[in-house]
């Protein structure tokens, strides 16, 4: 199992990228789990559909990822946590409230770095702070993972 964290220069549209640099704050602006127990499943929450399971694709662009190794003991409850919460809209407001450091958050929705701090903190064990999921951007959630000590691999090593 690792995490995924996206380049804001990924993202094809200038406009966007610059909204999505200054909204969280900083160059990592995606993040996703992926399951490389079922054949590097990716889970996230995304924009255009909320959250849900994409099939892997090779990273065209590797220098614009970085990739870290989750300790995978409890790799299928975290697949079963993202799988409770499939079809769960996309959580726009939440974002703003992210952004902004407010509390906003619909109970039914989702954002990538909320769902994906969610299920890191419920299932996989890393001492990462105890915090308001909907408060927490791809930017934070990449410093705590590092902060724990868990290693980057190489984004190469997911493609087949």
């Amino acid at each position: 199992m690792h995490l995924l964290f996206e380049h804001y220069k990924n993202i094809d549209n200038y406009f966007k990228q610059r909204i999505m640099l200054l909204g969280v704050k900083g160059d990592w602006v995606h993040c996703e789990i992926i399951f490389d127990e079922l054949d590097n499943l990716r889970a996230s929450s995304w924009g255009s559909k909320g959250t849900d399971f994409e099939k892997w694709e090779n990273i065209k662009k590797p220098n614009l990822f970085e990739i870290y190794m989750l300790p995978s003991e409890n790799w299928r409850e975290v697949y079963q946590f993202m799988k409770n919460h499939e079809g769960t809209p996309y959580d726009k407001l939440g974002v703003i409230g992210m952004v902004y450091g407010i509390a906003v958050q619909h109970k039914n929705s989702k954002f990538c770095s909320e769902i994906c701090y969610e299920a890191i903190k419920n299932h996989v064990s890393l001492p990462i702070p105890s915090v308001r999921p909907s408060s927490v951007s791809p930017l934070q959630l990449r410093r705590w993972i590092i902060n724990s000590g868990v290693k980057r691999v190489p984004s190469s090593a997911l493609n087949k």
